[in-house]
């Protein structure tokens, strides 16, 4: 839905595109399960592999769904502005609600302001769109210590 919502303010992205990356972004994860980035070394590396088959097995589910599977390999390719953006703002989008949630997650799991930059800046920065966003928010934890320290 935010994806929908700013669309509007970048009209040089196709914004169907962005509706439709946004729906499927994460459909792999119903086989392959969520990875979360502060994952066990095992878990993150077995992340491809694992959606690798749940694509395959999306593809059997889906059989007659063709576009589908297609739509998810054209945003899992990252080759067009309008996947970089969906793909960026599924990077902040949890660290916006974990803010609004007074950084739980991130208390629970001793997370840092540099542990959470070290892990985003690059992924959210593959967007020109997205990555002011993603400034602003990393001044704001800056700023925020009662959430998260910053080392």
């Amino acid at each position: 839905m935010t994806a929908w919502f700013l669309a509007e303010y970048f009209p040089h992205l196709d914004r169907d595109k962005i509706i439709r990356f946004s729906l499927i972004h994460d459909l792999v994860e119903l086989h392959a399960g969520d990875t979360y980035v502060f994952a066990t070394q095992d878990h993150l590396e077995s992340k491809k592999e694992r959606e690798a088959a749940a694509l395959r097995q999306l593809q059997t589910d889906w059989s007659d769904f063709a576009e589908l599977v297609d739509q998810i390999e054209a945003y899992e390719k990252l080759d067009s502005e309008e996947a970089k953006f969906v793909y960026a703002l599924d990077k902040i989008m949890p660290i916006l609600l974990i803010y609004i949630n007074d950084g739980y997650t991130w208390k629970q799991g001793s997370i840092t302001v540099a542990d959470l930059h070290r892990i985003k800046k690059d992924k959210v920065s593959l967007s020109k769109e997205i990555k002011p966003y993603y400034d602003q928010l990393y001044e704001l934890l800056t700023k925020s210590p009662h959430l998260l320290p910053l080392e």
